[in-house]
């Protein structure tokens, strides 16, 4: 926000020290702020700093602001933050970036001079994946939407009508039951800590942040269930950096009790008996951040094209082929059925197929 708003900085040196004054303009007039008292200048340069930040994080621009008129969507980026600080999460923050720096010639053009057919010619250019482009542009769609409802930037979207490449929907990435055991024989010689947590992976269908939330107050042994409540996650601090800790699950939907067969209680059990290193906040596997560059190329010297998210598409694909249901198997997930139905589409068709079948079995008897 901050190069939204014209500003100039003057330093005078006084008999009481170093004085910063802020010019700035703001509802089409010129105001000032000072700080005085610095015993040197480049204390001054950081109040002065400080003093506009303050002034951009409250700053409210309305329809009418010349600033407005003119405004990129990088800009516009600004705004839309602060009229959405509540709903967006750190994840979604991360993508509106990526976007942002993908597209960065289309979102540094003026809002009144966007055009279809410009961005159009972005889209049929772009060398990213088809659906990352549709994901990117997804996002743009969304904050010109609030450019227009809220700030009457423009009376109509340029993104309307825009036609976006063809998906072609990749094979979902399984493994075998015999290249599980290799992965986790080496794992448990050579990672320990590792095994376990793809064991979770491949018994429990967890995903690795949730995987790497886990306390012992949410396994129960006896019952052999496994309670997903929390998970291990980065989040953005106020100097824009970031910080991992416990947090929300990604979706209401998560929040879930998974049954543990024999083999995981089995494992947790050793793992727990092991009496490893528990995190100060309670988590079992002590990792220092939610990154799984460091479990991938592992799980990468047995598999090569392999990675832990794929053991949870094996657990779902295992229990779809087995017969479970979907309803099922997406509460088990913590996923919805629609979600469940679009990833697993050639299992969930397969199992129709069946259906179909066994229809036929029940209603030609003779």
């Amino acid at each position: 926000m901050n190069d939204m708003i014209p500003h100039a900085f003057h330093y005078r040196k006084k008999s009481t020290g170093w004085q910063v004054i802020l010019s700035y303009k703001a509802d089409g007039k010129w105001k000032q702020k000072s700080k005085q008292g610095f015993s040197q200048k480049s204390l001054a340069k950081a109040a002065g700093e400080k003093l506009l930040k303050e002034i951009a994080e409250n700053y409210v621009p309305t329809p009418a602001d010349p600033l407005m008129q003119n405004i990129t969507l990088k800009q516009f980026w600004a705004i839309y933050q602060i009229d959405k600080k509540k709903q967006l999460s750190d994840g979604s923050i991360d993508v509106y970036e990526n976007a942002i720096a993908a597209f960065s010639d289309l979102c540094n053009i003026p809002l009144p001079d966007l055009t279809r057919a410009y961005i159009q010619t972005c889209v049929n250019e772009s060398k990213l994946s088809a659906s990352t482009v549709e994901l990117y542009m997804s996002k743009f769609k969304v904050m010109i939407r609030h450019a227009i409802t809220f700030y009457e930037l423009l009376r109509k979207s340029p993104m309307d009508g825009i036609i976006y490449p063809e998906i072609n929907e990749e094979e979902i990435q399984t493994i075998s039951t015999k290249e599980f055991n290799c992965l986790y024989a080496y794992l448990h010689e050579n990672q320990y800590m590792l095994s376990v947590m793809a064991a979770v992976g491949y018994y429990a269908g967890l995903r690795y942040g949730e995987i790497a939330g886990l306390t012992w107050a949410s396994i129960d042994l006896d019952k052999k269930e496994l309670k997903v409540i929390r998970q291990f996650k980065r989040f953005r601090t106020a100097e824009k950096t970031y910080e991992y800790k416990l947090g929300k699950l990604k979706t209401s939907n998560s929040k879930r009790t998974i049954p543990m067969p024999i083999t995981l209680q089995r494992i947790l059990t050793e793992y727990k008996e092991a009496k490893f290193p528990v995190a100060p906040d309670g988590r079992i596997f002590y990792l220092k951040n939610s990154e799984t560059n460091i479990i991938n190329h592992h799980i990468k010297k047995v598999l090569p094209d392999t990675s832990i998210h794929v053991l949870r598409h094996t657990y779902a694909t295992t229990l779809l082929a087995r017969g479970v249901d979907i309803k099922t198997v997406a509460a088990l997930l913590g996923d919805t059925v629609e979600t469940v139905i679009k990833k697993y589409v050639h299992y969930s068709e397969e199992m129709r197929r069946n259906a179909a079948q066994n229809i036929q079995n029940i209603f030609d008897l003779e």
